[in-house]
């Protein structure tokens, strides 16, 4: 298992790895997730127009799987 923390956009990361093999076959298995929101800035303009400075407030998530077997 692995964890994580990022403060620069408070972004959560969380990942495991499962591994087996036998005489024949072998394989793993990694998926991780990762949870944060958007950075901040100093801006102050919070209008719709171009000359907007605030920044857009959303959140993120990002899942990634990695899977692999074979024969020995």
């Amino acid at each position: 298992m692995k964890s994580g923390y990022a403060s620069h956009d408070r972004s959560c990361t969380n990942g495991f790895t499962v591994a087996a093999g036998r005489d024949v076959m072998q394989g793993y298995l990694y998926f991780s997730r990762r949870d944060g929101h958007e950075t901040r800035n100093r801006g102050g303009n919070d209008s719709t127009s171009t000359a907007r400075t605030a920044s857009n407030p959303q959140d993120n998530r990002t899942d990634s799987l990695l899977a692999r077997a074979g024969e020995n």
